[in-house]
């Protein structure tokens, strides 16, 4: 899959990585130069220093040729109209949106843009956390057009500080955060390894 990718923080920069890892053509846009060094020796994408809302920064990242777009700037306005740039001037058929604020998120879904809201994810992960025993449309929520779902197990003494990719191929879903011994929400995002003190793992599973 060819992917770009707009905005090169935390997010953007391990998507890059596993992405990149992963066999996939990737380009990367930022308008801070210097946050390209945060990107592993081995990437072997195409960053881009410029304007994400730009036509032309775009084209000169290959936007007319990606299969998917994913927008993760730390600014919501940015994201939004990057998406919408890729969406209806560049055809791009898979555009997504980090949007923080849920409210947002929820009325540019509702317009038919697909957004992932990590404060959504994040509560959602709380909750499964407090009321694990809850029926399963309470950790239901929708990621843009597909559903998913938030499920919650005990991180073991041996899982502690593996491999974040690891166990995520074993258990086969994303991990988007752990919750320590005194309820502290962890972000997996831009994270390599599970943290020394989780005691409950917050994993997404996706529902077609």
């Amino acid at each position: 899959m060819n992917v770009l990718i707009i905005g090169c923080g935390k997010l953007g920069t391990r998507l890059a990585t596993g992405l990149t890892r992963s066999g996939h053509d990737v380009s990367i846009i930022d308008n801070d130069a210097t946050r390209f060094e945060m990107l592993p020796d081995d990437f072997n994408g195409l960053s881009i220093m410029g304007n994400p809302i730009d036509q032309d920064v775009l084209q000169s990242a290959g936007i007319e040729g990606c299969d998917c777009v994913v927008c993760v700037t730390d600014e919501d306005n940015v994201n939004i109209m990057a998406a919408q740039i890729a969406r209806e001037i560049f055809g791009v058929g898979k555009v997504l949106a980090r949007i923080l604020d849920p409210v947002r998120a929820k009325l540019y879904e509702e317009s038919g843009i697909d957004t992932i809201c990590p404060t959504a994810l994040a509560s959602h992960a709380v909750y499964a956390y407090l009321f694990p025993d809850e029926q399963a449309e309470n950790q239901i929520f929708h990621l843009g057009a597909s559903s998913a779902e938030l499920i919650s197990l005990p991180c073991e003494k041996f899982m502690r500080g593996m491999k974040i990719r690891e166990i995520e191929r074993e258990r086969q879903m994303l991990l988007i955060g752990s919750l320590s011994e005194k309820s502290r929400f962890v972000s997996a995002f831009g994270r390599s390894e599970i943290p020394d003190d989780a005691k409950t793992l917050i994993f997404m599973n996706m529902i077609h």
